[in-house]
């Protein structure tokens, strides 16, 4: 599935299950990780072997372990260690991709990859509550569903931007608060779950609302 791309892949993870096999294949696939290491995961650095999270650090800056061998395998990789300011949980992440960008690179699990899973779950197709399904069965079923959040997500942001094509649809997304004296517009639903309101208004309605089909997708 992931060879002979035409584009850089970035696999990010959470604190994975200490399998350097896994950052072996993304390797030897030409691609990058940038994964999350728990702090107990043993590290060999100048011959002496320590816990991750009793490597080198700093308060105020990142700092950049590379050489280092991690794990029972004795894999060699790249450990960043992030600044440990206002924090008593740092991320120590492990790289075969520039250092510099580790930390931005898996910063995107939070403003993207997390919400995506949580549509994916309880904010939308409850993924979690298939139990007895095959592999086939289940690939297919994720596949569908990672679809429908993208269309879902576009048609949100059409509607975000298109309003006077709604006329009759009136969908809080954003709320005004008052900020020392200033009125700040803040976004309190997501563009998925705009998009999945909308559908489902279309779908049980008989009255025609306005559907986009085109998967057009908006820089907004």
């Amino acid at each position: 599935m992931f060879k002979n791309t035409d584009f850089e892949l970035v696999f990010l993870a959470d604190r994975w299950f200490g399998s350097s096999k896994i950052l072996d294949i993304i390797d030897k696939l030409g691609h990058i990780y940038a994964i999350r290491l728990k702090g107990n995961i043993v590290v060999y650095l100048n011959g002496k072997k320590v816990k991750a999270k009793k490597l080198k650090h700093r308060k105020y800056h990142s700092v950049i372990h590379e050489d280092v061998y991690i794990t029972d395998d004795r894999y060699k990789t790249t450990i960043v260690y992030s600044p440990t300011e206002n924090t008593k949980d740092p991320w120590i992440i492990v790289t075969n991709g520039d250092p510099s960008k580790a930390l931005k690179s898996y910063s995107y699990r939070f403003s993207s990859i997390e919400h995506m899973f949580k549509a994916q779950k309880s904010n939308g197709f409850n993924l979690e509550k298939v139990s007895n399904a095959s592999l086939e069965s289940f690939t297919t079923m994720y596949t569908m569903v990672c679809t429908c959040i993208l269309y879902l997500t576009i048609l949100g942001a059409d509607y975000s931007k298109n309003t006077r094509c709604y006329k009759n649809i009136n969908l809080e997304t954003h709320k005004t608060y008052n900020v020392d004296g200033k009125k700040v517009k803040k976004r309190v639903m997501s563009l998925f779950n705009a998009g999945l309101t909308l559908f489902k208004l279309a779908f049980n309605s008989s009255i025609y609302i306005r559907i986009p089909v085109s998967f057009q997708l908006y820089d907004i």
